[in-house]
């Protein structure tokens, strides 16, 4: 959604919870942006949903631009690894949070036509179950598939 859409969807008003960001999931620096305003407004951060995710067209896997395969890695790969660091420090000065990671049927039963679209999530997929390793940032982990 756009910035203006969801400036009219949601509003901004004192009796709001929710606050509307346009940003790049991509990005380092917006990451950053997005928990210094929740600390701002809410006093911090208590859950996250990595809901961010691209494709491409379907087709043969050797006609995928590297432009295509870098894109659908950082949007839906990247992403991931930018919110830990930002999010996780938020969350524990809070107590603890939640992150919810999206990830596709993709990861588990590939669709022809979308080969690194699959593995980018089979990637989200791994990294959840990746948090129960004992040097992770989380201390609390329970992988769920939905």
């Amino acid at each position: 959604m756009n910035e203006e859409g969801l400036a009219k969807s949601f509003g901004e008003s004192p009796q709001t919870h929710v606050l509307t960001i346009t940003c790049n999931v991509t990005s380092q620096s917006d990451w950053k942006k997005m928990v210094d305003l929740a600390r701002e407004k809410f006093g911090g951060v208590d859950i996250l949903i990595n809901n961010a995710g691209t494709s491409y067209k379907n087709k043969p896997t050797l006609d995928v631009t590297e432009d295509e395969f870098d894109k659908v890695m950082a949007v839906n790969v990247k992403s991931i690894y930018f919110s830990i660091p930002a999010i996780v420090p938020a969350m524990k000065e809070r107590g603890g949070g939640s992150i919810i990671n999206i990830a596709s049927i993709g990861a588990m039963r590939p669709r022809p036509g979308l080969v690194w679209y699959n593995a980018s999530k089979g990637a989200v997929a791994n990294v959840c179950l990746s948090y129960l390793s004992p040097t992770t940032p989380l201390t609390r982990f329970r992988p769920r598939r939905v």
